[in-house]
């Protein structure tokens, strides 16, 4: 239980840090911001997806057991349609550079 506590706590700082990343913003170190954060409220980041920025709210949950798993985020759709992506575009790239090499 406490082990399960401990990585949900990770989980929420790590959606709070990416999140104020992403907006060049810092990290409260107290007072009403922080605790608006850590009432689950994070302000949207047009530089973020609002998919993402569903994820990292749900990373935030006030409820350590409302948020998800460090599985769930690596399965959660934003993510798994992001890497397609770049597999994609990879993939591509590729496929452009074997097209051109057959040319020459």
């Amino acid at each position: 239980a406490w082990y399960q506590r401990r990585v949900r706590g990770d989980i929420g700082q790590t959606a709070n840090v990416s999140s104020l990343q992403a907006s060049l913003a810092s990290l409260p170190q107290n007072g009403p911001e922080w605790h608006r954060i850590r009432d689950g409220t994070l302000d949207h980041v047009s530089a973020i997806t609002d998919e993402l920025m569903d994820l990292l709210t749900r990373m935030i949950s006030p409820r350590h057991t409302d948020r998800p798993s460090p599985a769930d985020i690596l399965q959660d759709k934003v993510l798994i349609s992001e890497e397609r992506e770049k597999i994609s575009r990879l993939t591509r790239s590729l496929t452009k550079k074997d097209r051109k090499s057959a040319v020459t």
